[in-house]
């Protein structure tokens, strides 16, 4: 079972968001996801980074009448990107999902380096978004460039970076 942790700013979004603390259980192998809204050209953008790779996914132009259909709408956009940066195949779509499992949406856990990397991968998407209409955006080629950007979150040494691709590449082949 694999859980969304949703900043502050998210959570208000949700407003019927119950949280049962006793059914927490042991996160995944593909780790769990940080989830932050912000605006671009004033439309609510939605990213979703992963707490192992720090694998960031971006939802655009998401309304309110989309929220009721969260999961599925986080689900089918990840398996689009994954799909778009070459980490899986079409074919591992049901490995991935059955991994995943059901996804359930909690409050914040304040985790410091995945909304540290929120804020510097929001800089980027609206840097690349400077100037261009959000509909004529590609959204699949401004994730990769940011997917491909090094980070150093999540990394033992202090000057030792990652690429989020090949770091989630890594953690699909433990499946």
């Amino acid at each position: 079972m694999t859980q969304i942790y949703l900043s502050a700013k998210l959570q208000a979004l949700f407003p019927s968001l119950n949280e049962d603390t006793a059914s927490f259980t042991q996160p995944s192998v593909l780790g769990d996801w940080n989830g932050h809204v912000f605006t671009v050209h004033r439309r609510k953008c939605i990213i979703l980074v992963n707490n192992i790779s720090y694998y960031a996914v971006f939802l655009v132009d998401i309304l309110k009448k989309d929220l009721c259909h969260f999961p599925e709408l986080f689900l089918d956009q990840l398996l689009r990107q994954l799909t778009y940066d070459k980490v899986i195949t079409e074919g591992q779509y049901r490995v991935i999902t059955a991994q995943l499992g059901q996804l359930q949406l909690r409050r914040t856990n304040n985790d410091r380096k995945a909304l540290g990397t929120i804020n510097e991968f929001i800089f980027l998407f609206k840097a690349h978004c400077e100037g261009q209409a959000l509909d004529n955006l590609d959204c699949s080629t401004i994730n990769h460039y940011i997917n491909t950007s090094p980070t150093g979150a999540g990394r033992t040494s202090q000057r030792h970076y990652g690429n989020p691709i090949q770091d989630m590449k890594d953690l699909i082949i433990q499946l």
